[in-house]
């Protein structure tokens, strides 16, 4: 009746779009804490730092780019450590939307441990996986750690 007959299909069985629409749902649950975390990290930065840029001829990308984005840059350090978090806790919105399929398109590391020790009996298996999990997330967590460092300042 709206002429919205081309999105009826089926997204969490089709392989290919499995993923996707997982992807939407996980980032449509996120979507609000993440602008919260912005709008707070926004109205921390003073009124005045940007007037004296402005007083001091700023354009609005100067702007940007030298007082509010590295004042934002602890916001962002937290969103992007907060959204891997959360994407290697998928388990629960893929185990209940598709459970790994269809076709194992959109099992994850948590899904196949799952799998393998509860579904398979393969307890060998699942630990192998499970520490290979453990590492995956410790290097992660690593690299952000030294790459969204806060305390250094570009001028």
């Amino acid at each position: 009746m709206m002429g919205l007959e081309s999105w009826t299909q089926n997204w969490i069985g089709n392989a290919s779009l499995a993923i996707f629409s997982i992807a939407a749902v996980q980032a449509w649950a996120h979507i609000g804490q993440m602008v919260v975390l912005f709008v707070a990290g926004l109205q921390a930065i003073p009124p005045e730092l940007i007037e004296a840029a402005r007083l001091d001829g700023a354009t609005k990308v100067g702007l940007f780019l030298r007082v509010t984005w590295p004042l934002l840059a602890p916001a962002a350090a937290i969103v992007v450590s907060y959204t891997t978090i959360q994407s290697f806790k998928a388990f629960d919105l893929v185990f209940t939307m598709t459970g790994g399929g269809p076709a194992y398109s959109t099992e994850i590391i948590s899904t196949y441990i799952y799998n393998s020790a509860f579904m398979n009996y393969a307890f060998g298996k699942a630990a192998t996986a499970s520490v290979f999990f453990l590492i995956l997330i410790s290097i992660i967590t690593f690299l952000q750690f030294k790459l969204l460092r806060t305390d250094r300042v570009s001028y």
